[in-house]
């Protein structure tokens, strides 16, 4: 696979950040932690977002191209959970494409990047990792030694169907890591994206929280807005609500068909 195989690249909403003068990262911390149902490591969260500004201040500064509006003001979308408009985007809905390509520009000249080329194991003894296995294009082995190996493979994609995530996102780091003998914790986690474009089975992309961002409401076949009454915030709940809502609406038959719409 080429450095483009992945989520990240495919990601359309964009990057939510305690930016905006007016907003406060502690408002930001209780946004998340509540879509989190509280299971967050507090201390990981409160740093992320606490860090937030300055690394996305950090990726303007470098050339970053978010979108921007007619004064020439950095755009903030609002998304599923969020009780801001603080998500950052570039190009509309193709931010991960914009940022990956962008980043990859910043690593040329001092990062070798080896396309179709699949790691398969670490290279473990003692306990220590020293590298990782792995074969070319030609199915031939290749051994990368290394004194810091860091796995960064994406999630486990496809184990559910529909699924809008790219092919080569299979797990496959997971797996190495296990077989390591490293210990994976919250597997019982899937993320879902609740709306997807869909006819006849087939998945032609993710419909972006964005749009609910800017108003829609996700309706059935006779008009009834699923949301109304689930959570405080409706279309803009978190994402497991919002999945686990359509989701039952589909499996009692509320929603044989699901639309969204915007209203003045």
């Amino acid at each position: 696979m080429e450095w483009q195989a992945s989520n990240s690249f495919l990601a359309q909403g964009g990057i939510a950040a305690t930016f905006d003068q007016n907003d406060d990262w502690h408002i930001h911390l209780e946004d998340a932690l509540r879509a989190g149902r509280y299971h967050n490591n507090q201390a990981e969260t409160s740093y992320l977002v606490k860090e937030s500004r300055a690394v996305v201040r950090k990726l303007i500064d470098m050339g970053m191209p978010f979108d921007r509006n007619k004064n020439g003001q950095i755009e903030l979308a609002r998304e599923g959970g969020h009780s801001a408009s603080r998500v950052l985007h570039a190009g509309g809905d193709a931010t991960g494409r914009v940022l990956t390509t962008f980043i990859k520009s910043k690593l040329n000249q001092d990062v070798t990047i080896h396309d179709h080329t699949q790691a398969f194991d670490l290279i473990v003894h003692g306990g220590r990792c020293f590298g990782v296995w792995a074969k070319n294009q030609d199915d031939e082995p290749v051994i990368y030694k290394a004194r810091h190996t860091v796995i960064a493979t994406g999630g486990s994609g496809h184990l559910y169907a529909p699924s809008s995530a790219h092919p080569a996102v299979t797990g496959d780091g997971l797996a190495i890591a296990y077989r390591a003998g490293a210990a994976l914790a919250d597997m019982e986690f899937v993320q879902f994206h609740p709306t997807l474009l869909i006819k006849d089975g087939k998945v032609y992309g993710l419909v972006s929280e964005a749009v609910r961002g800017e108003g829609a409401k996700l309706i059935n076949q006779d008009g009834q807005h699923l949301l109304a009454g689930k959570h405080p915030l409706e279309d803009l709940a978190p994402r497991d609500v919002v999945a686990r809502t359509l989701y039952e609406a589909q499996q009692t038959g509320l929603a044989k068909q699901l639309f969204g719409y915007f209203h003045d």
